[in-house]
């Protein structure tokens, strides 16, 4: 078996970019996705780190992206739906495990 792990500079990603710009840490894990045309359709749970306003502001600027369907918080817990771009389709296929969830922290990576 093989372990990844991948690193990137969020700066210029979607997500990323908020986790960096409210101060939060996001660990989000994917739960089920489908490919669509273009797209990925990705069923996504985690939660979040940081203060209390800044986890506010941050999901009110996620509910904004046409890419987010849906995202529901309980607390520090939350489930949604994100279009992700076909180009992703190597991170989300059958054949990889993700034994942890994956981390968006507030620095943007």
């Amino acid at each position: 078996m093989w372990v990844a792990k991948i690193s990137f500079n969020g700066e210029k990603m979607k997500i990323a970019s908020k986790t960096l710009k409210h101060k939060i840490n996001l660990y989000v894990f994917p739960i089920s996705w489908e490919y669509r045309k273009n797209n990925i359709i990705l069923n996504f749970a985690g939660t979040i780190q940081g203060e209390e306003i800044d986890k506010k502001h941050f999901l009110s600027d996620l509910k904004k992206m046409k890419q987010i369907r849906n995202i529901e918080k309980n607390e520090d817990f939350v489930v949604g739906q994100l279009i992700e771009p076909l180009w992703s389709k190597a991170i989300y296929n059958q054949n990889i495990i993700h034994i942890k969830p994956a981390l968006i922290d507030e620095k943007g990576f």
